[in-house]
């Protein structure tokens, strides 16, 4: 190794490296990874839900190059990110929730009933609806249908798989 004197010009190309490996293309990256895995999503996969070329989708993924919003806000949607955590690291990974417009009020009243709640309560709150779930999923998925019955559905009820 040299001792020899970097010279100006060099030393700014060497700052100006620096400073484009700090710009978070390698923390984009890693949050894609990271956030792609959790979604049990394989690069092909995100390709098709975002939309996106495998060579640019790879860039982003290796931490080579930072999304543009379009790309960005596309991969967000793909992945049910948030896209400033996608994009920054900053806040939480799930995106806000958005009130149903139809049924916004009926939702708001939800929220605020349950932050009057204390955390046992909410606690409560949270396994009766995961029971309630099970209970309005279980003949549907045995009927090869994925959505819950609903209030309606539950008068009918429940015949078996042959039904």
């Amino acid at each position: 190794m040299t001792n020899a004197p970097i010279s100006e010009k060099s030393d700014k190309t060497s700052v100006k490296s620096e400073s484009q490996a700090l710009s978070g293309a390698d923390a984009i990256g890693l949050r894609i990874r990271n956030s792609a895995r959790e979604k049990n999503l394989s690069q092909a996969d995100l390709c098709r839900k975002a939309a996106l070329k495998a060579q640019t989708l790879s860039g982003y993924w290796m931490g080579k190059t930072v999304p543009k919003a379009p790309q960005l806000f596309a991969l967000a949607d793909a992945l049910e990110r948030n896209p400033r955590w996608l994009a920054t690291g900053a806040g939480q990974p799930a995106p806000p929730v958005e009130l149903d417009p139809e049924r916004a009020s009926e939702e708001e009243r939800l929220l605020n009933a349950w932050r009057r709640l204390d955390p046992e309560q909410q606690a409560h709150v949270v396994n009766n609806a995961e029971l309630l779930l099970g209970v309005y999923m279980v003949p549907r998925l045995k009927l090869g249908r994925e959505e819950p019955l609903s209030l309606h559905d539950k008068d009918r009820g429940f015949k078996g798989d042959g039904e």
